[in-house]
């Protein structure tokens, strides 16, 4: 009986030994990752509280393949700590902070309103409404497109209004083809909205600038006027254009070498915009967002789940355009769209360029790799000035005959949230493409069937080749992926469900 008594107080004593040995390497560690003066860690009570909440929540957020975060926690947690008191953010705010994310959906916030499960197509009584956007609704990026879109379809029966930033340089041509559907609009020339703007216009207009029956916030800029508008309008919807909390994760979780400095950074910008984001769902009358994983993610720590409208296929800049336009085939060209002003397709096409590209070209040596849009893709536009194969366009007018002349296109996405637009558009195009799973995220295409998925550049080469090589297979996923883009993404009918928020 002795020596079981012995041996059970060796065995608890040697998993006390281990858990200080483990904590004592965490600490080890802690010191070689983080930049911030250890002065600032001082693991008191409330740290320690703190570390606990932390803990939960991030085992509450994670996504399963990326485990592997759970064995460096607490070196995180005194980065984190580091990034709060840099900002002048004592650990107590931490504390709140976490404990409000990871109680955040089991509060019991209601809303007054919500989309009907069936949609009537009755007449819409004639609506007066307001769009808010730190971007411009342009028809060169997604974004923008999605909301030029929404005006143009809406301002069919309802009288829209818009504030929203403006730069004449490259937004004067989206400009001119929305303007007459405009009852009213306030423009800037800088990025960042801002109270003042809209009470400038609102001192020109006060007759005019007021009893809206809904408000459109678009962009997480646009939440800064939320107090500011609330008067003016009975209902304000958000739309969360891209889950950011999601795209830091995502970057957080990614990150191949926890030693460098911006890793914790994305630590604080995903609880930061978290914050943000659970804080549109509760204090708004409607949140949208664009993808059911993203509308997930959110409602992880919020008290609600956002409801779901995706992007659609542009009728202006897509649809109307595909059998006027005229276009040259380049055979074996592979085609990436972008807004190269978006870091995760600057991201996407680094990815490509370095680790793909090669792979393809050995097998098929007259292949051509066209990249369109406009954006900072100075730097490695300069570093292929050398490769004839590599094609960099910049901007375009009009994007269809570029897609149209392409044999197949890709989106080889590997950071970022948010619906991927470009997917719909090579596939309303009938063009096959080649994607990386964040590319296909929210969107319904089935990997052999209407798209090829692939994550590692071996597995991503071999996608391009078959598609390159395989005439047949080509046109059998262009044929089923026009069928998802025509069946799926069409905004007549989201339109109507846009319509029943403000009813």
């Amino acid at each position: 009986m002795l020596k079981i008594v012995k041996k059970l107080f060796a065995f608890i004593f040697k998993l006390g030994f281990l858990k200080s040995l483990w904590f004592r390497l965490s600490d080890l560690m802690a010191s070689n990752v983080s930049y911030h003066s250890r002065q600032h860690l001082d693991l008191n009570a409330v740290v320690f509280q703190s570390y606990d909440v932390f803990e939960q929540f991030i085992k509450k957020v994670f996504f399963p393949e990326h485990k592997n975060i759970l064995f460096n926690l607490k070196p995180f947690f005194l980065n984190l700590i580091g990034i709060y008191s840099r900002e002048a953010k004592s650990p107590l705010q931490l504390h709140k902070d976490l404990v409000s994310l990871l109680l955040g959906n089991e509060s019991k916030i209601g809303k007054k309103f919500s989309i009907p499960d069936v949609v009537t197509s009755d007449p819409v009584k004639r609506k007066k409404i307001l769009f808010v956007s730190n971007m411009f609704p342009s028809v060169l990026h997604g974004g923008g497109l999605r909301i030029f879109d929404i005006i143009f379809h809406l301002s069919k029966d309802h009288d829209i209004y818009l504030l929203s930033s403006f730069f004449p340089e490259n937004d004067k041509e989206s400009f001119s083809y929305i303007k007459d559907k405009l009852k009213g609009h306030f423009f800037f020339h800088i990025g960042d909205i801002k109270v003042e703007y809209f009470r400038k216009w609102v001192k020109q207009n006060p007759n005019e600038i007021k009893d809206f029956d809904a408000i459109f916030l678009e962009y997480h800029k646009s939440l800064d006027l939320l107090e500011t508008l609330r008067p003016y309008g009975k209902r304000i919807i958000f739309t969360y254009m891209e889950c950011l909390s999601l795209s830091y994760y995502l970057r957080f979780v990614q990150t191949e070498n926890w030693s460098k400095r911006y890793f914790a950074d994305d630590l604080e910008l995903f609880i930061r915009y978290a914050l943000l984001e659970k804080y549109a769902l509760e204090v708004c009358d409607e949140a949208i967002a664009v993808t059911d994983h993203d509308a997930d993610f959110i409602a992880k720590f919020s008290p609600l789940r956002p409801k779901v409208i995706n992007h659609c296929v542009s009728d202006f800049s897509i649809w109307n355009r595909l059998e006027t336009a005229k276009f040259t085939p380049i055979n074996n060209s592979v085609l990436f769209l972008g807004n190269f002003f978006h870091p995760p397709n600057v991201d996407g096409i680094f990815w490509y360029i370095q680790n793909v590209h090669p792979i393809v070209k050995r097998y098929i040596p007259d292949y051509k790799l066209l990249v369109v849009g406009a954006g900072k893709i100075e730097n490695l536009a300069e570093k292929c000035k050398d490769d004839a194969s590599i094609k960099f366009t910049g901007y375009v007018e009009d994007i269809v005959p570029e897609i149209l002349s392409s044999t197949i296109c890709i989106s080889p996405l590997i950071s970022g949230a948010g619906l991927r637009g470009k997917v719909n558009q090579y596939s309303a195009c009938k063009k096959a493409s080649v994607n990386t799973s964040i590319g296909l995220k929210g969107l319904p295409y089935t990997h052999n069937k209407d798209t090829l998925m692939a994550d590692t550049p071996d597995d991503f080469a071999k996608g391009v080749v078959k598609l390159l090589s395989d005439a047949d297979f080509r046109i059998f996923i262009q044929t089923h992926a026009y069928k998802i883009a025509k069946e799926h993404f069409s905004w007549e009918s989201k339109i109507r469900e846009i319509e029943s928020l403000i009813s």
